[in-house]
């Protein structure tokens, strides 16, 4: 059976001669991995050049196996800011990474690509940094990750005007609670509120958002520490 579906490229390699396999996580499909055979001899099915980052349009056939054959691919959209701005490139990598780390082969998950996509298109104008956060707090919510930012997760109680994030525990702990972790970071209730303003509205509206200077140091220490802890996943390189 045929499908066709949307699907980003996310990682592409040379296959003997004329032919290139390609990595493409897609809106309905999830992550595949397909070979376009005959690629480098111009055939008129291959109107897109695959690279890394742009989205097509492409017709393929679902098999068992892990290697699907691509048949057709057409270029809906391309991002060229992302091939001469290093740190736009360097983000925007960095989102593939935790994709491909996070979301395993043939999981569809729409959410994550409607936010992969978003935030590619976002990248062109909006401050990359924001538009990193964004992407980052949003991942977890769709992932299955969010970390708790409403009550103490030790004993239940509301937190108070001195807030203590521990990541082993998955969010906020209250000051009677805290002594019991090790890992426990303080945070401004700002920074909290961000957070949870970026985690319940739309992507767009969450872009709007100008933090100072503080809350961006503590917004993305408390990221870090969580990919670090919950996913082995380091965004230390990207501090802005």
């Amino acid at each position: 059976m045929i499908a066709k579906d949307l699907g980003i490229v996310t990682k592409r390699v040379n296959f003997r001669e004329t032919s290139i396999v390609v990595n493409v996580f897609t809106k309905n499909y999830g992550r595949i991995s397909g070979i376009l055979k005959g690629f480098y001899r111009g055939r008129k099915e291959f109107t897109s050049s695959l690279d890394i980052f742009t989205l097509n349009e492409i017709l393929f056939y679902p098999r068992k196996s892990s290697l699907w054959l691509i048949s057709s691919a057409d270029l809906i959209r391309n991002f060229p800011y992302l091939y001469n701005d290093y740190y736009k490139a360097c983000i925007a990598a960095k989102f593939i990474k935790i994709i491909e780390k996070v979301i395993p082969y043939g999981e569809r998950n729409k959410e994550i690509f409607s936010l992969f996509y978003l935030s590619l298109l976002s990248l062109e104008k909006f401050s990359p940094y924001i538009v990193f956060c964004v992407f980052f707090i949003k991942f977890l919510n769709f992932s299955g990750f969010k970390p708790n930012l409403n009550s103490c997760l030790s004993c239940g109680s509301s937190i108070g005007k001195i807030c203590f994030f521990a990541a082993s525990q998955g969010g906020l702990i209250c000051q009677r609670c805290r002594k019991k972790y090790t890992d426990v970071e303080i945070i401004s209730p700002q920074t909290v509120a961000f957070i949870k303003y970026i985690q319940k509205e739309k992507f767009f509206s969450s872009l709007r958002v100008n933090p100072d200077k503080k809350i961006k140091e503590e917004m993305f220490s408390l990221l870090n520490t969580f990919f670090l802890y919950h996913l082995d996943f380091s965004l230390d390189d990207l501090r802005e």
